[in-house]
């Protein structure tokens, strides 16, 4: 539920939601993060809007997260504004739709420049995206072993190739003003 949501997010500096989320053209403001096969597992944009995440950063690997209809030049509405006008200073979000084993090898290393090489975000992203277009291998030394959430994902990406831009064009940081 909502309040769920709100009661594991808020007072937190890092919020990563690895999840399915769904942009709604029409109406932006319906648009939603699914935690679930029920409509009780969603978290509507509106509810984000409704929250305090003051100095929060946001990692949105998710569908369209930062999706907006463009014909709505001056009122840009999606799940990344929604993070940022409920007070991140920065969130972390997607363009279209993202493939999941993809991510997951992004993600992996976007994480370990951003905490063990203390990297910001804004570099890391732009160091990862970089690497993935000159079709850097972005997985650490000796796959096989890695550890941690990721691991699996890098080994079931061995043979995918992440130079199209599709597998990471689409990740963008927005900040706060």
């Amino acid at each position: 539920s909502s309040q769920s949501f709100a009661e594991l997010v808020q007072g937190r500096n890092l919020i990563h939601l690895a999840t399915h989320a769904v942009f709604n053209a029409e109406d932006p403001f319906q648009s939603f993060l699914e935690f679930g096969a029920s409509a009780s597992h969603r978290v509507q944009l509106v509810d984000v809007l409704g929250l305090d995440l003051a100095g929060s950063t946001a990692v949105l690997s998710a569908c369209s997260t930062a999706e907006t209809d463009w014909k709505r030049v001056f009122d840009p509405v999606s799940l990344t504004s929604a993070f940022l006008a409920a007070g991140c200073h920065e969130v972390l979000g997607t363009l279209w739709a993202v493939d999941d084993s993809s991510t997951a090898v992004l993600m992996s290393e976007l994480y370990r420049l951003v905490l063990d090489e203390s990297l910001s975000w804004r570099e890391a992203l732009r160091r990862v995206q970089l690497a993935a277009l000159r079709g850097e291998t972005l997985r650490p030394p000796g796959v096989s072993s890695a550890r941690g959430p990721f691991a699996q994902a890098r080994v079931s990406t061995r043979k995918t190739s992440l130079t199209s831009p599709l597998r990471w064009g689409a990740f963008t940081l927005s900040r706060a003003m």
